[in-house]
């Protein structure tokens, strides 16, 4: 798929843009380097058997959207919670498939589930400092990990 299709998720967010609620940051090079430095790496995405403690859920067999969106909240403030993240904490949006990166607090990201996570790519969510991760894999499978040990880090 061309990038224009992805573009759709701007066009989207267009209010939340607007109200600087989610703010473009850049291209995303670095925080894909962030993610691959913190995280071990399989075929194209995070090897999720090799983060210590990941917890897993799926929404592959969940066709309904609205369906769909609640399991990936409720998932959201599952992980979160173990993780002690914050409603206000500022998170960043990585998709693999885009050329840009969006940062919002969690209580946006939350708000936005059905919009970032809709469309056909690997999704990551990671902080500032990508000490934790949380992904939704183009199959439907969410994913939550904190940071393995630092031998684990870009094997």
């Amino acid at each position: 798929m061309n990038q224009s299709f992805f573009d759709g998720i701007l066009v989207e967010l267009a209010a939340y843009l607007a109200s600087n609620r989610v703010v473009r940051v850049d291209d995303g090079g670095r925080h894909a380097e962030a993610i691959s430095q913190a995280f071990p790496i399989g075929i194209n995405r995070i090897d999720w058997g090799k983060v210590p403690s990941a917890i897993f859920s799926s929404v592959a067999d969940v066709k309904e959207p609205e369906a769909r969106q609640q399991r990936m909240r409720q998932f959201l403030r599952d992980a979160f919670s173990s993780a002690s993240v914050g409603e206000e904490d500022r998170v960043v949006w990585v998709g693999d498939s885009t050329d840009f990166v969006l940062e919002m607090s969690v209580v946006t990201l939350s708000e936005c589930v059905g919009i970032l996570f809709s469309y056909p790519q690997h999704a990551y969510v990671i902080p500032p400092d990508a000490s934790w991760c949380l992904s939704l894999t183009m199959e439907g499978e969410l994913c939550f990990g904190r940071t393995p040990t630092k031998r684990h880090r870009g094997k």
